[in-house]
């Protein structure tokens, strides 16, 4: 039952580290002149927006800058920190 847990594990690390980098990207979309209707960008904005967007209502743009993209990244970290970390506790146990 172990395995399955660090499965598990390295599992959910993998998917919050890769959401972590398409924020990141889009971040990085957002500030530079990139062609908004490439299927690339359109993809990034249609994984992220979902999560991006509640969390923009929440916390409105401060001088014109976005900061969801930081709390997003925040809540991903303690959520990898917590899910993760308990799952592997529940390995040795």
């Amino acid at each position: 039952m172990g395995s399955l847990f660090i499965a598990l594990a390295d599992l959910l690390h993998l998917l919050f580290t890769l959401f972590t980098y398409a924020v990141i990207a889009r971040v990085l979309v957002s500030w530079l002149s990139v062609r908004h209707d490439s299927s690339l960008v359109a993809y990034l904005y249609k994984i992220t927006e979902p999560v991006l967007a509640p969390i923009r209502k929440l916390i409105p743009p401060v001088a014109g800058l976005d900061l969801s993209p930081a709390a997003v990244i925040l809540l991903i970290h303690f959520l990898d920190r917590f899910l993760v970390g308990t799952l592997r506790q529940l390995a040795l146990t």
